[in-house]
């Protein structure tokens, strides 16, 4: 996923399927959560949906899903980093042809030589280098357009993928102008940098924001192992002298006692109850 338009996309299939009563997707933790009716759809079903949406999915503990969307961002993180230092080795080439040496005077003769009729130098190590930015540096943006086209969504892709197409084929065609007319028409309107350019910030963007969300669910993930994994429980608060029973916390409900020694942790959000926790709290 890689906006809101992908959160809403998931939610929206996951809802349209009989027996799901309600689907909530978080962008930032990288994992969504399912009320469903489990005599009219299943697990299997509903990881099926999001893989048809285009999305991949697997059923998930919920205290694993922090620390999964950390290594996830991790992960995600480090091939952003790659493409882009890949894609920066053909797009610095293109800025400093296209934006410096062409007007440098000691630059520009040789820039301009044509090695066919309406094909410059220049033009021709421009194409060389901005298509492999364009077609496979640029591939995850242009993946993830079909994916939301096929299922009449739009996202970020579709506007990434369209633009940069529009730029690279905006050349193309005047490039075959050129060498058509012999370059008395089409010649010098070539922009191939706009294409390289706009895919190779967007690949920094897509590490950057990676890198952040990675540092963000660490540090949800770190918070949350601060939590004990067992609480005791009582029956009711007038139990407070007995011997409480040790639970799993991810077994309480709303409504449970539970019973919190001295210089222990809180295993979970809840309130006092009774004059004698006040008073121990007051104290505290």
């Amino acid at each position: 996923m890689t906006c809101a338009s992908c959160v809403s996309a998931v939610e929206g299939g996951l809802k349209a399927l009989p027996g799901v009563e309600g689907a909530s997707v978080s962008l930032m933790a990288m994992s969504g959560h399912v009320k469903y009716d489990e005599r009219l759809v299943d697990v299997p079903t509903i990881v099926a949906k999001v893989s048809a949406l285009g999305y991949s999915a697997e059923p998930q503990a919920g205290d694993e899903a922090a620390g999964a969307a950390a290594r996830s961002f991790g992960r995600e993180a480090a091939y952003w980093r790659r493409r882009f230092w890949l894609s920066l080795l053909f797009t610095l080439p293109v800025f400093l042809l296209s934006m410096v040496l062409k007007h440098t005077a000691a630059t520009k003769a040789a820039l301009s030589a044509e090695v066919l009729p309406g094909l410059t130098v220049l033009v021709l190590v421009n194409l060389l280098l901005t298509t492999p930015v364009q077609c496979f540096f640029g591939l995850p943006f242009h993946r993830g357009c079909l994916a939301s086209l096929r299922h009449r969504t739009f996202n970020m892709d579709v506007l990434v993928s369209l633009g940069t197409f529009a730029a690279y084929g905006y050349s193309i065609v005047f490039l075959i102008v050129a060498l058509a007319t012999k370059g008395a028409q089409g010649k010098g309107n070539e922009q191939f940098e706009t294409a390289a350019m706009l895919i190779t910030f967007l690949l920094l963007g897509k590490f950057l924001e990676s890198a952040a969300k990675g540092r963000a669910s660490s540090a949800i993930s770190q918070l949350l192992n601060l939590q004990p994994p067992t609480a005791l429980q009582l029956t009711t608060c007038k139990d407070i002298e007995q011997v409480p029973a040790e639970v799993p916390v991810s077994g309480l409900r709303q409504g449970d006692v539970v019973k919190v020694l001295p210089g222990a942790q809180v295993p979970v959000d809840g309130s006092s109850c009774g004059a004698c926790c006040r008073k121990c709290l007051g104290s505290v």
